[in-house]
């Protein structure tokens, strides 16, 4: 399973131009935080995805240093180095995480509009 995924447009942290991230494989405390509802703060949950899917950002540790305190805390804090990615970026490694993780295609999958309830 191919986990290094190249940023279409990239980031500068501290210094150093990233275009590339290592994803790591997920765990339990990955899969609680994939399958929460998306909240009314979708960019929080966005932020917290990333945050528990990549293990670095140039020398910064994120995937490690987030789990651990989610399974100390029940929260974390998004790393800086996480907001500094462009949001194509995000939608993109957003894709990837769910096609790695995943596979293509989530079987009997089905979407409710929230506004709606169709």
């Amino acid at each position: 399973m191919e986990l290094s995924k190249r940023l279409y447009v990239g980031a500068v942290i501290d210094g150093t131009r990233i275009d590339t991230v290592e994803l790591v494989k997920t765990n339990g405390i990955a899969e609680k935080i994939f399958t929460l509802k998306t909240p009314d703060t979708p960019f929080t949950w966005m932020g917290n995805i990333l945050s528990v899917s990549i293990q670095a950002m140039g020398i910064e540790v994120v995937a490690e240093k987030a789990r651990e305190a989610y399974r100390k805390n029940q929260s974390f804090t998004i790393p800086e180095c996480i907001k500094q990615i462009p949001m194509a970026d995000v939608n993109s490694l957003l894709l990837e995480i769910h096609r790695t993780l995943w596979q293509n295609l989530i079987e009997r999958q089905t979407c409710i509009c929230k506004f709606c309830g169709e």
